[in-house]
């Protein structure tokens, strides 16, 4: 686990009985103040990348400086999503990383005349984002593999940020890998001047996660486009809060940060890194790569981070639910939902088990009698862990084969042969058992009321969704490993 002090409070309410639900945010032009950025220029920047990052940096699209008004119409190059591993194949730090030797704005006003004296300004260089807590561990991690690499690592102005753009309605959507700006019209016409200068990329972790800007707070402030923000921000006060960005992260399934992916712990099939762009497992040899491959081909993951919905008892009984229960329990889509966010208190996120709840199914007695309720017998394991949650939205570690339909393996059988176990049933429910005995359980004792009598006032109930997008590229990546399988044999 991350050291604690390097723990960020998020802002998260605590969970009553009258939760109201807060809405995913349809659009948002969000600050990510939460995140830092690094740079690295030199000879050596993307070889010595390459041996320490899941992606690749050689597949990625790249276009030379532009010099003429030919090349200028091309996109810039685009960045990506990947992650640093240990030795072990555990996830040290999550992070984007964006070719930034193309820009004007990078060579004019960012690169320190030192490193221009030692290197030209038009070797490769790339800004590296991560959480700010882990900036300092990240540049020491970084000179750690530096050895004799021509590269320098240095940290950018306090004024250079990044930013997440995102519009359901606007057609923000994932189109290929490179940045254009017409992936952006719905936000201004200024920003066609990304065809040549702008750093960023489409956000590959989820089709409705928009793009990732990189932007100089100081030149914003005097841009058409920071006059077109604010108008929309007049328009609809929610759309920059940092709470609208977690709130649209959650309701994706994804997870970010050392709080949310604790350091050195993490395996990135758990964090759902094969299915959201963050390893390339085409790519050679880097840190952390045995692991990753093997668990790939193996092709079983028991856990995976999805999104949850939580309610409490007394929105619905065990086995029945009224139809305000029924909305509150459907899956986040950010489709159908206005952009609506509340305010919450700044607070670590509540550490629960996610335990299964015994559910009462009516059987017949012997011939003249009555029917009778008798409780399923059901497993005292754990079926997860709550990571976040934002009001009634969150994330959560779920055991694939209990809270979701999803199977272990490509052809539906078990790790070592025969048919894979799938305890998951419709109807089944879930609570949190919080650490320290609050709120919905004593620590390691069944859930109040579970044995017979009325549902405990004091549950707090979870659900947990497979995302539309997450089930496809699982289904497909099942599919390609199944038909591999067969020309094999």
């Amino acid at each position: 686990m991350y050291p604690p002090s390097h723990r960020r409070a998020y802002t998260s309410p605590s969970i009553s009985k009258d939760l109201t639900p807060p809405l995913n945010p349809s659009e948002g032009f969000v600050h990510l103040s939460h995140r830092k950025l690094l740079a690295l220029h030199g000879p050596d920047a993307a070889h010595f990348l390459q041996g320490i990052i899941t992606n690749n940096i050689v597949s990625q699209p790249t276009t030379p400086n532009p010099t003429s008004p030919t090349e200028s119409q091309s996109p810039p190059p685009s960045g990506f999503y990947a992650a640093f591993l240990n030795a072990p194949g555990r996830i040290l730090y999550d992070t984007f990383i964006y070719p930034a030797s193309h820009s004007r704005c990078y060579r004019d006003a960012w690169l320190p005349d030192r490193i221009k004296k030692k290197y030209s300004e038009n070797d490769p260089a790339f800004l590296i984002e991560v959480d700010e807590s882990q900036l300092g561990e990240v540049k020491k991690h970084l000179k750690r593999y530096k050895l004799r690499a021509k590269v320098e690592i240095f940290s950018l102005p306090e004024s250079v940020q990044a930013w997440s753009i995102w519009s359901d309605t606007g057609g923000l959507q994932q189109r290929g890998s490179s940045l254009r700006p017409e992936s952006l019209s719905d936000w201004s016409n200024d920003l066609g001047t990304l065809n040549t200068d702008a750093i960023g990329c489409v956000d590959p972790r989820a089709p409705s996660m928009g793009c990732r800007l990189v932007l100089d707070l100081q030149m914003l402030t005097q841009s058409e486009l920071k006059l077109h923000i604010d108008e929309r921000c007049r328009q609809n006060p929610d759309l920059m809060k940092l709470e609208a960005y977690t709130l649209h992260r959650y309701a994706n399934g994804i997870s970010e940060g050392p709080y949310e992916i604790p350091y050195a712990a993490a395996l990135p099939h758990e964090y759902n890194f094969d299915v959201n762009g963050g390893v390339d497992f085409r790519k050679g040899c880097y840190v952390g790569q045995e692991l990753t491959i093997r668990t790939q081909h193996i092709g079983v993951v028991r856990k995976r981070v999805l999104p949850v919905r939580l309610s409490s008892s007394l929105d619905s009984g065990r086995g029945q639910h009224s139809d305000d229960a029924d909305t509150q329990r459907a899956p986040p889509d950010a489709s159908d939902q206005s952009p609506s966010v509340s305010q919450g208190t700044t607070a670590e996120a509540p550490s629960a088990d996610i335990m299964p709840l015994p559910q009462a199914s009516a059987s017949s007695s012997a011939a003249g009698s009555g029917p009778s309720t008798q409780t399923r017998r059901t497993s005292k394991r754990s079926a997860g862990k709550l990571i976040a949650s934002l009001g009634d939205v969150g994330i959560a570690m779920c055991r694939v084969e209990m809270m979701t339909d999803l199977a272990l393996t490509a052809n539906g059988e078990g790790p070592s042969g025969g048919a894979a176990p799938q305890r998951y049933k419709e109807g089944d429910e879930f609570y949190l058992r919080w650490k320290g005995g609050s709120g919905g359980g004593s620590e390691g004792g069944e859930a109040a009321g579970a044995g017979g009598g009325g549902p405990a006032e004091d549950l707090t109930r979870i659900k947990a969704f497979v995302p539309a997008w997450m089930r496809e590229r699982i289904t497909e990546r099942s599919s390609r490993k199944s038909a591999s399988a067969k020309v094999d044999q």
